[in-house]
């Protein structure tokens, strides 16, 4: 029998789970005592700044497109296009320059960009890439 069993009462429904755990250690900015290079950033920070700057680069396609439309809409005088592409570029403009900033700056504050704005940017430039490669082929 093992010293870790005991004998409970079968009405009793709680169970002793031990001291609780503390991630305060694991969550720390700070480089511990266990970090090999002391310089070296977070896995969570690095894949931060990565997903910041692949949507940010989604975004300037993105823009580039609507910007791109817009210049088509006027020249063939379509309104409905130009009021997309319009819409487009009053909507995702502004996230781009807060984008931007944050890229520059390391304060460890979350994406500055609504999830349907990246959902949409990321489906925009997926788009955009099929529409390069089939006019390539």
């Amino acid at each position: 029998m093992s010293a870790t069993f005991h004998q409970h009462d079968p009405d009793d429904d709680t169970a002793d789970l031990g001291p609780p755990i503390s991630f305060a250690d694991a969550l720390d900015d700070e480089p511990g005592a266990s970090d090999a290079k002391p310089s070296r950033q977070r896995p969570t920070s690095r894949l931060r700044r990565v997903h910041g700057l692949a949507i940010f680069c989604c975004y300037l396609v993105t823009l580039a497109s609507a910007a791109w439309l817009l210049v088509e809409a006027l020249l063939h005088l379509q309104a409905l296009v130009m009021v997309l592409a319009v819409a487009t570029l009053v909507w995702l403009g502004p996230d781009t320059r807060r984008m931007y900033r944050w890229l520059r700056t390391d304060t460890g504050e979350a994406l500055p960009a609504w999830w349907v704005a990246q959902l949409v940017a990321c489906v925009i430039t997926a788009l955009d890439l099929f529409l390069l490669v089939y006019a390539l082929l």
